[in-house]
Protein backbone atom coordinates (compact mmCIF):
# COMPACT_ATOMS: atom_id res chain seq x y z
CA UNK A 1 0.00 0.00 0.00
CA UNK A 2 3.06 2.36 0.81
CA UNK A 3 4.26 1.68 -2.87
CA UNK A 4 0.84 2.78 -4.65
CA UNK A 5 0.66 5.69 -2.28
CA UNK A 6 3.90 7.08 -2.27
CA UNK A 7 4.97 5.98 -5.75
CA UNK A 8 8.48 4.76 -3.85
CA UNK A 9 10.20 2.26 -6.56
CA UNK A 10 12.10 1.09 -3.36
CA UNK A 11 11.47 -2.43 -2.78
CA UNK A 12 12.72 -2.84 1.08
CA UNK A 13 11.32 0.58 2.64
CA UNK A 14 12.19 -0.50 6.46
CA UNK A 15 16.15 -1.41 6.06
CA UNK A 16 18.21 0.68 8.06
CA UNK A 17 21.47 0.09 5.17
CA UNK A 18 21.18 4.06 3.08
CA UNK A 19 24.08 5.09 1.27
CA UNK A 20 23.50 9.24 0.59
CA UNK A 21 24.90 12.21 -0.16
CA UNK A 22 25.48 14.76 2.67
CA UNK A 23 23.56 17.40 0.78
CA UNK A 24 20.79 15.09 1.25
CA UNK A 25 20.92 14.71 5.22
CA UNK A 26 21.53 18.22 5.47
CA UNK A 27 18.40 19.05 3.53
CA UNK A 28 16.07 16.55 4.80
CA UNK A 29 17.07 16.26 9.00
CA UNK A 30 14.77 19.08 9.73
CA UNK A 31 11.63 17.60 7.82
CA UNK A 32 11.51 13.90 9.54
CA UNK A 33 9.27 13.99 12.85
CA UNK A 34 9.39 10.38 13.45
CA UNK A 35 11.29 9.15 15.96
CA UNK A 36 10.54 5.29 15.47
CA UNK A 37 10.97 2.28 12.45
CA UNK A 38 8.60 4.62 10.18
CA UNK A 39 11.18 6.72 10.01
CA UNK A 40 12.75 4.71 7.16
CA UNK A 41 10.19 5.07 5.41
CA UNK A 42 9.18 8.84 6.11
CA UNK A 43 12.75 9.70 4.95
CA UNK A 44 12.14 7.50 1.60
CA UNK A 45 9.00 9.81 0.97
CA UNK A 46 10.26 13.16 1.59
CA UNK A 47 13.16 12.60 0.23
CA UNK A 48 11.50 11.41 -3.30
CA UNK A 49 9.11 14.79 -2.66
CA UNK A 50 11.95 17.37 -2.26
CA UNK A 51 13.05 15.72 -6.33
CA UNK A 52 16.25 13.56 -4.38
CA UNK A 53 16.96 9.83 -6.81
CA UNK A 54 16.97 7.04 -4.93
CA UNK A 55 18.66 3.67 -6.25
CA UNK A 56 18.46 0.13 -4.29
CA UNK A 57 20.98 -1.93 -3.67
CA UNK A 58 19.77 -4.88 -1.84
CA UNK A 59 20.59 -6.63 1.03
CA UNK A 60 20.06 -10.72 2.12
CA UNK A 61 18.34 -10.38 5.18
CA UNK A 62 18.40 -13.47 7.61
CA UNK A 63 15.82 -14.35 9.91
CA UNK A 64 16.64 -14.65 13.21
CA UNK A 65 16.32 -17.80 14.80
CA UNK A 66 16.38 -16.76 18.65
CA UNK A 67 14.64 -13.52 20.33
CA UNK A 68 11.46 -11.96 19.23
CA UNK A 69 10.85 -8.58 17.45
CA UNK A 70 10.46 -5.93 19.29
CA UNK A 71 8.11 -4.30 16.80
CA UNK A 72 4.14 -4.99 17.67
CA UNK A 73 2.19 -5.43 15.19
CA UNK A 74 -1.13 -3.03 16.37
CA UNK A 75 1.27 -0.10 16.81
CA UNK A 76 3.24 -0.99 13.33
CA UNK A 77 -0.32 -0.55 11.21
CA UNK A 78 -0.83 2.53 13.53
CA UNK A 79 2.64 4.36 12.69
CA UNK A 80 1.91 3.45 9.29
CA UNK A 81 -1.79 4.96 9.02
CA UNK A 82 -0.27 8.27 10.65
CA UNK A 83 2.42 8.48 7.95
CA UNK A 84 0.22 8.07 5.26
CA UNK A 85 -1.83 10.34 6.92
CA UNK A 86 0.56 13.16 7.18
CA UNK A 87 2.47 12.72 3.43
CA UNK A 88 -0.55 11.97 1.67
CA UNK A 89 -3.25 14.81 3.68
CA UNK A 90 -6.09 12.19 4.58
CA UNK A 91 -7.80 12.94 7.51
CA UNK A 92 -8.43 10.54 9.77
Amino acid sequence: MLSYLSGLKIRDKSSGYRLQKKEVVLTLRDKIKTKHFDFYVDYLIIAQKAGFSMIELPITFIARTKGRSKMKIIDTLFRYCILIAKNFKFNF
